[in-house]
């Protein structure tokens, strides 16, 4: 079963601990999350459900492709880590 963990900040609104989920894309990963943590959402999608600019997600260590991120599949071990995209200068 897919395995999501969250980071920093968005530990405070989602899971402290990384859920176990049952979905074929990451999307449907994250929507799972958000039923059970609806305050999570408007940090990871914008107000046309697209992942955040400044939310990065990686399956397996590597990073989706940021034209499919929500659509990219999952095998059943697959890990997904949602973090905050780092920014600076």
């Amino acid at each position: 079963m897919p395995c999501v963990h969250f980071t920093g900040h968005l530990r405070r609104s989602g899971p402290s601990e990384p859920v176990d989920v049952r979905a074929d894309t990451v999307g449907q990963a994250l929507e799972t999350i958000f039923q059970d943590y609806p305050e999570l959402r408007p940090y990871v999608l914008d107000d046309h459900n697209r992942l955040r600019r400044n939310i990065a997600v990686f399956v397996d260590g590597y990073r989706s492709p940021r034209t499919d991120e929500l659509a990219h599949a999952l095998h059943a071990a697959a890990r997904i880590h949602v973090v905050p995209a780092l920014a600076g200068g």
